[in-house]
Order: structure tokens, then sequence, then C-alpha cells
């Protein structure tokens, strides 16, 4: 989580999980083989119908290709992916 306030939430909700700053910069081969399940999302702004309509390689909902990328790095069994509804 890249948002000052949201890493202090995930913190105080989860404080003995690790926790990354940048999605971009992280790797996820060192978790390959130890992870079953993966849950995450990524911004909804671009997807989500109050939004400006960019679509899923919008500037925001972009993110989702670094998700895609850490799910085929750690190969988990399962990939739950979190957004609007608007995405399908």
């Amino acid at each position: 989580e890249i948002d000052q306030w949201c890493q202090k939430v995930l913190e105080k909700n989860f404080p003995k999980t690790d926790k990354y700053l940048d999605i971009n910069e992280f790797d996820g081969t060192k978790y390959r083989g130890t992870i079953n399940a993966l849950s995450g999302g990524f911004p909804c702004q671009d997807i989500s119908i109050s939004g400006r309509g960019e679509g899923i390689n919008g500037s925001r909902s972009g993110l989702w290709s670094e998700y895609c990328r850490v799910i085929s790095e750690v190969l988990p069994g399962y990939a739950l992916i979190e957004n609007s509804p608007h995405l399908i």
C-alpha cells in the first residue's frame, strides 16, 4: 500500500502481516510454493461507473497488470480479486 493513511489502517488491522509499499517493486517469486491463496485488489476509479471510463488500462486501474504479474510469480492455488462490479 502506497498511501500512508491506508498503511496505518493495515498496520492496525494486520499487525503481524508483512506489508509492502509499492507493488511495482514487489518480487513475488520468493513466495512461490508457500502461498495457497492470494487476495487483493487494485484501484477501481477507471472502471467504476462514477469514474472517467478509462477502463482496465487507465492510469489507476492499470495496476491490475502488476497484480497479475504478482499472481504469476507467486503461483498460488487460488487468487481472489476484488474490484468494481463494472469490471465484468
